[in-house]
């Protein structure tokens, strides 16, 4: 986009104005069905900024209008101290993040676990993201696999996931666990949410 340093007294053409004004400042629309309505033709660089995105600055990419900064994180810590179950597919453990942005989600977390029954013998463990009630499903999980030794104490799980693009604001997440044989208690769980733009 140009740049024009403007002599006193000269004359502005409503093309100078569009390419040298319009064009480079910081256009406020309501929604982004709004700017796609208003600006057809734009062009790399350019900046908005939208009303239902509070806070955040789009710019075009040559394709796409993108949020500046790429993505930002929201987190979430709860103790939920809740028994996992034995064997079959597990129970969900659901929980909330408000997203700063809409986009694809990363998630990243801890959960601490604990053999509930003192107990011989090993059993196999895990701990997954699933999605929530209405959210976003989920697109790629890494599962938590873990072996419950007889003499487990309190043990940090990490675990990991992709979800498909999510609105801002508050979004419904879910862990589902279990133990094939031994009972453990889910303690408690840390997550970050990593929000990339789509």
């Amino acid at each position: 986009m140009p740049f024009k340093v403007w002599s006193i007294g000269e004359e502005v053409l409503a093309a100078d104005f569009n390419s040298y004004v319009q064009s480079q400042v910081v256009s406020r629309f309501a929604t982004a069905a709004a700017r796609t309505a208003a600006i057809t033709s734009p062009v790399l660089n350019q900046l908005t900024t939208l009303d239902n995105r509070p806070g955040i600055t789009d710019f075009w990419n040559g394709s796409a209008w993108q949020a500046i900064g790429g993505a930002r994180e929201a987190s979430v810590t709860a103790t939920p101290n809740v028994a996992m179950p034995l064997g079959g597919s597990g129970t969900t453990y659901p929980y909330t993040i408000t997203l700063p942005i809409a986009g694809t989600v990363v998630i990243q977390g801890t959960a601490m676990v604990y053999r509930e029954v003192p107990g011989t013998g090993n059993s196999s463990a895990f701990i997954r993201c699933a999605a929530g009630a209405g959210g976003p499903a989920v697109t790629s999980a890494v599962d938590s696999n873990f072996q419950v030794q007889p003499d487990l104490g309190w043990l940090t799980v990490p675990f990991s996931g992709i979800y498909a693009a999510a609105p801002a604001g508050p979004c419904n997440f879910a862990l589902v666990g279990f133990s094939t044989s031994i009972h453990m208690r889910l303690f408690s769980y840390q997550i970050i949410a990593r929000v990339q733009p789509t």
